[in-house]
């Protein structure tokens, strides 16, 4: 039975896509993660059984969510060209 639970909101940029790296649904052994994605916004709602869980789950949330913050701003180096 999933008694705690917890929403986490980020403002986002529209080319950002939480959902590649956290996934629309996530179930696990004593929690579940619910991602809902909009243009502006990603909420995640997290159910859990225990507060452990629940923690463990909004920090998985949050690290997923600044993994996929990186990824938009990798640059890959341009090898230079020498004459």
């Amino acid at each position: 039975m999933k008694i705690y639970s917890a929403t986490i909101r980020i403002s986002k940029a529209a080319a950002i896509k939480y959902t590649d790296a956290i996934g629309p649904i996530s179930s696990y052994k004593r929690s579940e993660i619910k991602v809902v994605e909009t243009k502006n916004e990603m909420t995640a709602h997290i159910k859990a059984d225990d507060i452990t869980a629940l923690m463990a789950s909004s920090n998985y949330v949050m690290k997923a969510a600044k993994v996929a913050e990186a990824a938009l701003r990798v640059r890959i180096p341009q090898k230079k060209r020498s004459a």
